[in-house]
């Protein structure tokens, strides 16, 4: 046996019999060994012609070679100590065969999976049959192979025993390998980050001595929280992306103190003092100046603060919430925190539109509690809108006279509550149970029903003084008969139905709805007649008399489920629901028939057909979305004015003689049919070239043409919208439900298609002979610099079909490449990034397609977009291509050309 590599042990020193080989060896290995100083020899190796010797260094992970070359006259040494993280390449030369690792910077080792790979191909190429076998290594910055080591075995006796040697060799050099780039590997990127640490500092002296007169505003929390995600996208625009900011958090304000929060690993990084002073510069310069700014880890919480007990948090509250009101609501009162209690904010404002500042909190309460978080580490629950001289104490509920006292003293300070106020206070209180306050009124007032403000505003009092959420009241003319049990409707309101069902109708229906509403609900014809249970006053007049199948709106998706017929609120209630749909179901069938009369008096008319499509294309054409489509039909869009007006002027011209929400309707259809008409034109417009054959193609194949138009963008909701248009137009989708639902189901099939188009597309690529790992390549443009990216794309738009045209290097208004096919015009920005591009790129497209006049504008990188980004493209006219929409082009594209 070799015996020429070996671990040392107390084993090795067992005394051997010496032939003269084996002392010259042991000669040549300790002569080698005194070259080396601070050299820790764990393993050792001697070649056969004793002229190379290889130590390992397993604690510094060093290499050391002793060779002897033989020069004309003399012999000359070769010393080499190299740390593994210096070493670039490694291999075993077996005959005229190299296999070996190589560790660039683009091509690091694989781990574990590279060696075992190796391995594979060593034991298949050692053979009987070798006859050289060596080591060769290659440190790093040497491009020449002449710089490269080698360590020769010389020729190789064919003893297993030897074979299994050099195997086990190779792979522990390789096991070092590994150790090695990762030590090179994060020195690497200490490296780099000094050097942005460096740059970093560079911009923070520029941005100090251009900007050192920034004054500094009162600080507004809010303000901070509404501008985060801007703030961020700033601090990355300036360190040039170079730190990722995305993953700082607010934590809290602590006297005059910001403290943020990141992973328990970044702390340290984002605590250094280029980036605490960019972090400074940021919040100096839109105005939320900072004694100081903490970062700390994600894990750890500040102290609560007593709202009550800090002034100084007191006064913060009541400036961002006053700042609140001026910006939203015309008065010139403040509001003024009173109370903090289990989680509810109690704050007084008097002015006489407390309703407007009621809801201006509902619809800011997420901010409002991030700001009461921030500033003081106490969860928010609710927020309570009062007058300052309401009482808001709490009292026990065995003390239900005392707590009605306090409601309607508060009630009746309200707008509403003066003006009902002797009907209030002529109220009492029966008992509570069950969560409800059964309440009667004086006779004289024969009053058993209140409307909704009102008993809203006294259910919110009674969950003020109760701390009950839940709680409701109950009217009853009768106190004696609370208890009894009450499943009969009263005579007086069934004799009064009985004579609704005198006169001619063609539906009709009574739904009881006391569980739930505490009332009748009876329909006849288009008419909703709403009668209370406890109430022996008649209902007479119908709260609505345009009911149509639209008319109930029901929100499952709100906490908690809503349901509203004609704008009225009820109770939601699951059966309750059924029943009506069927109720407007079977009005929807009679209607229908009138309608369609109207309709056709509309269409079948020259002159009001060429007044509604004018009325379109003036009024209606640019002032929506596809996606908006139901929007417009359900009359909640903001044209709906013009709409009326429009159906008004028709009637009163004489053009039309029928109900005019029956007229509503029938416009409104007809306005959605033209759009959808004039959305399938444009589209079919821009692609008749893909889909000039439309009429033979099934929905399947329109799906799959669209994915491979240019510019197919499944991600953009309004752009498929567009296509969901065209194929409803084309009879090729049947439009069965809402458009937002048609259109979602198209969206779900193009996605599907697309998913399976990629799977499907990479199987071919990995079967397929053509190589594209030295052509075209997403992974090529990760090493391109910027001028290098807009030449790759102006190519791809080449060989796509487009005139292209490359804008000058300086002054191009935000275009890089303009490219034009079948009177379409493009201008293309190309972002070459190695961080996610901001939405400034975007906004330069807009700019740059407005300047050059152009149909429309892209922005194209290697990379991805941030949210902010992708949300403003999705509302103009910009196209985004990412990495992986580019990565298909390449493939379509270089591939089809192959």
């Amino acid at each position: 046996m070799w015996g020429f590599f070996r671990k040392n042990s107390q084993k090795d020193k067992v005394e051997e019999k010496k032939s003269k080989y084996q002392i010259e060896k042991n000669r040549v290995l300790n002569l080698a060994k005194s070259k080396f100083t601070n050299f820790k020899f764990d393993y050792e190796f001697v070649s056969i012609d004793l002229n190379n010797c290889l130590f390992l260094d397993d604690n510094n992970n060093l290499l050391g070679i002793y060779k002897k070359e033989r020069r004309d006259y003399y012999q000359e040494e070769q010393i080499h100590v190299i740390s593994f993280k210096d070493v670039k390449e490694f291999g075993l030369s077996i005959d005229s065969k190299e296999i070996g690792l190589c560790s660039e910077p683009e091509l690091f080792l694989a781990a574990e999976d590279n060696i075992d790979d190796l391995m594979n191909r060593v034991a298949e190429n050692l053979t009987e049959e070798v006859t050289y076998i060596s080591f060769y290594f290659l440190k790093r910055g040497y491009v020449n192979t002449s710089e490269t080591i080698h360590i020769s075995l010389q020729e190789a006796p064919s003893q297993n025993s030897i074979q299994e040697d050099v195997k086990q060799l190779f792979r522990t050099i390789a096991e070092y390998m590994l150790v090695g780039e990762a030590e090179y590997l994060k020195e690497l990127e200490e490296n780099n980050f000094k050097k942005d640490m460096e740059d970093l500092g560079e911009r923070i002296a520029y941005l100090d001595k251009n900007y050192s007169e920034l004054t500094i505003s009162p600080l507004l929390v809010t303000d901070l929280i509404k501008s985060w995600e801007f703030l961020v996208e700033e601090l990355n625009f300036e360190s040039n992306y170079k730190v990722n900011f995305e993953s700082l958090e607010l934590l809290g304000v602590r006297d005059s103190v910001l403290y943020l929060a990141c992973k328990t690993n970044m702390v340290e990084t984002f605590n250094l003092k280029q980036i605490k002073t960019l972090l400074a510069y940021i919040f100096k310069k839109y105005g939320a100046g900072f004694f100081d700014i903490l970062i700390v880890s994600n894990e750890e919480k500040l102290d609560k603060i007593s709202i009550e007990d800090e002034p100084q948090i007191l006064e913060q509250i009541n400036r961002e919430i006053d700042t609140l009101i001026e910006w939203n609501v015309e008065t010139l009162e403040e509001g003024i925190v009173r109370n903090y209690r289990k989680g509810n904010l109690f704050i007084d404002y008097d002015g006489d539109d407390l309703d407007n500042v009621r809801q201006l909190f509902s619809l800011n309460k997420e901010l409002l509690s991030k700001l009461v978080y921030i500033l003081t580490g106490n969860l928010l629950e609710e927020i309570f809108c009062v007058n300052s001289s309401d009482k808001i104490d709490m009292i026990q509920l065995d003390r239900v006279d005392e707590i009605w006292k306090c409601v309607i003293q508060n009630v009746c300070r309200k707008s509403y509550g003066i003006w009902h106020q002797d009907l209030i206070l002529s109220s009492k209180v029966h008992l509570f149970k069950d969560n409800l306050f059964y309440v009667y009124f004086n006779n004289r007032n024969n009053l058993t029903y209140l409307d909704y403000d009102l008993r809203k505003e006294i259910n919110n009092n009674l969950h003020i003084i109760t701390g009950i959420k839940n709680i409701d009241i109950e009217i009853i003319t009768c106190p004696e008969r609370v208890d009894e049990k009450r499943d009969d409707i009263p005579k007086k309101i069934l004799n009064w139905i009985k004579e609704l069902k005198e006169y001619p109708y063609t539906n009709f229906e009574m739904i009881d709805a006391r569980e739930s509403n505490k009332t009748i609900l009876i329909f006849v014809d288009e008419k909703l007649y709403v009668q209370p249970v406890s109430d022996l006053n008649i209902e007479y007049n119908p709260r609505s008399e345009n009911l149509m199948k639209k008319s109930l709106q029901v929100y499952t998706s709100l906490l908690p489920k809503r349901m509203f017929i004609e704008g009225i609120e009820f109770n939601y209630d699951s059966e309750l629901v059924d029943k009506i749909d069927n109720y407007l179901n079977k009005l929807d069938h009679s209607q229908q028939l009138e309608m369609n009369e109207i309709k056709d008096s509309i269409i079948n008319n020259p002159k009001t057909i060429d007044l509604l499509r004018r009325f379109y294309n003036k009024e209606i054409s640019n002032f929506f979305r596809p996606i908006e489509l139901d929007e417009l039909q359900s009359g909640n869009h903001y044209v709906e004015e013009s709409i009326q007006k429009f159906v008004s002027f028709l009637l009163e011209k004489g053009y039309i003689n029928r109900k005019k929400y029956l007229v509503n309707h029938v416009v409104r259809n007809l306005i959605v049919e033209e759009a959808e008409k004039a959305i399938s034109a444009e589209f079919f417009n821009q692609n008749q070239e893909e889909f000039k054959h439309y009429e033979n193609m099934s929905l399947d194949d329109c799906l799959n043409t669209y994915l491979t138009l240019d510019f197919a963008n499944i991600e953009s909701i309004d752009h498929v919208a567009s296509f969901t248009c065209f194929l409803i137009d084309k009879n090729k989708f049947s439009e069965e439900q809402s458009f937002t639902d048609s259109n979602h189901v198209i969206y779900e099939l193009l996605h599907n298609k697309y998913n399976e188009y990629e799977l499907n597309n990479y199987e071919e690529y990995l079967l397929s002979d053509n190589d594209l790992s030295n052509d075209k390549t997403i992974e090529k443009t990760d090493v391109m610099d910027g001028y290098q990216f807009e030449s790759f794309i102006a190519d791809l738009f080449r060989r796509m079909g487009y005139q292209v045209e490359v804008t000058k290097g300086s002054g191009d208004y935000g275009i890089d490449v303009i490219a034009k096919k079948k009177g379409l015009s493009i201008g293309i920005q190309t972002k070459c990034y190695s961080n996610n591009v901001p939405n400034k790129a975007v906004q330069e497209a807009i700019a740059g397609v407005s300047y050059y006049r152009l149909d429309k504008g892209m922005v194209i990188t290697n990379h991805y977009f941030t949210k902010q980004a992708r949300n403003q493209a999705a509302n103009s006219n910009i196209l985004l291509w990412d990495r992986n929409i580019l990565n298909q082009k390449i493939h379509e594209v270089y591939e089809s050309n192959l």
